[in-house]
């Protein structure tokens, strides 16, 4: 609505963030800019698009058409080693067009933390997943990182992709072959139209509900 909101945060508390459009019809692109310099410690969602509380499912707080840019550049990983976390950024965003834009995590590296990206794009509507789409993450896997990240049955082409420090690119897969379900569980499922599907792992197609 050609408005710009400045807001400087000094805690690392949670806050929720909001702005009130005149024209509930329109479509309003949002541009989030800045660079965070800590994390709160606890299980609070670092960016989220929807209501993260109340257990699993959660309510929208605004319908996402569209997405672009680096999240990684304004959340990346801090000099001490912290990690932001995405879980259910955009779960249940189901009219959003297009792929997840690739680099989305740019300037993410390091050892995941616990439920980083879990539930990050499930039951949502993305068309595929950007190449490269996370930078080069190292270090063991702790539980539900990669928790039903893409659990949904819109995607095609190929699954994530990780671009090495050697410039290389492999699939989440190929980077952690060794992957448990309680890390990696129901990544995929459900994804069958990807190009390498039945290259995945099992742990990372099934749900064990």
């Amino acid at each position: 609505d050609g408005t710009t909101e400045t807001i400087e945060k000094t805690t690392t508390d949670s806050v929720l963030y909001s702005h009130t459009y005149e024209d509930t019809d329109r479509l309003y692109t949002v541009r989030l800019m800045g660079r965070a310099t800590a994390y709160n410690s606890n299980d609070v969602s670092t960016f989220v698009l929807h209501s993260n509380s109340g257990g699993y499912f959660g309510e929208n707080l605004f319908v996402l058409k569209s997405l672009d840019g680096c999240l990684g550049c304004v959340f990346p990983t801090m000099p001490d080693g912290s990690q932001p976390l995405f879980k259910k950024a955009f779960y249940q965003q189901n009219e959003v067009e297009g792929k997840i834009p690739a680099g989305l995590f740019a300037g993410i590296h390091g050892t995941p933390r616990e439920d980083m990206f879990a539930l990050t794009f499930a039951s949502s509507s993305f068309a595929g997943i950007g190449v490269p789409l996370f930078d080069d993450l190292s270090g063991g896997l702790s539980y539900g990182v990669f928790n039903a990240t893409f659990r949904t049955s819109h995607l095609k082409g190929p699954s994530a992709m990780m671009k090495m420090s050697d410039g290389t690119l492999k699939y989440l897969y190929e980077v952690y072959p060794d992957a448990t379900y309680p890390q990696v569980g129901a990544c995929y499922y459900g994804a069958s139209g990807l190009d390498d599907y039945s290259n995945i792992p099992y742990n990372w197609t099934y749900w064990n509900i």
